[in-house]
Formats: C-alpha cells, sequence, structure tokens
C-alpha cells in the first residue's frame, strides 16, 4: 500500500483509499490490471437510447394491451387500432438493436 498525492488538495493519500481523507475528494479506483466493468464501457448516447426504448417498449405495451381490452368489450363500439401494435413493433425492434449494438461496441 504506497502513499499519492491528492489531485485535489495535494495531501498523502493511501493508494487504496476511495477518498482523500483531507478533502473528500474521489480518488482514482481503477487499478493497473483490473478489468473493466460492462457499464463503465457502455457509453451515455448508448444507455440513453436503452432507456428510452424501454420506456417507449413499456407505453408501447401497456397501449397495446388496453387497446386489445377495449376492442374486446362488447358495451363499447371500439375498432381496434394499429398504432399501439407498431409503437410496441418498433421499440422492440430499437431496443433489440440498441442490445446489440451495446454488446459489438464491447471486447
Amino acid at each position: 500500500m504506497a502513499l499519492a498525492a491528492c489531485y485535489e488538495c495535494g495531501g498523502q493519500v493511501s493508494t487504496a483509499a476511495v477518498g482523500c481523507p483531507h478533502c473528500g475528494a474521489p480518488q482514482a479506483t481503477q487499478r493497473v490490471g483490473t478489468p473493466v466493468r460492462t457499464t463503465e464501457l457502455t457509453s451515455k448516447r448508448l444507455k440513453l437510447h436503452q432507456l428510452l426504448s424501454s420506456l417507449v417498449l413499456i407505453v408501447g405495451l401497456i397501449w397495446s394491451i388496453s387497446d386489445y381490452a377495449s376492442a374486446r368489450d362488447p358495451t363499447l363500439d371500439v375498432q381496434p387500432s394499429a398504432t399501439p401494435y407498431a409503437v410496441l413493433g418498433v421499440a422492440l425492434v430499437w431496443w433489440i438493436a440498441t442490445k446489440f449494438r451495446i454488446w459489438w461496441h464491447h471486447e
């Protein structure tokens, strides 16, 4: 366990420490030879695509279920719409493509 200088205040910090005991600045926790986790390798843009595609997928699923239920109700004179199913299909393809892109860009 060696000591290194804090980049923020210049105080002595252990290389095993998570933060500086003097100023609280976070220290680099990535050590040479330790593997990088997949979440650290995923770009923010791909994480945003994954989040948005998941949200649209959930909305499309809820919309499709409610459209199907209202079309099956005999007391309502409602024709089923193709729009919620199209949204669900596009969201599913977007989600799968994003998962594939995340897999493709990692080693």
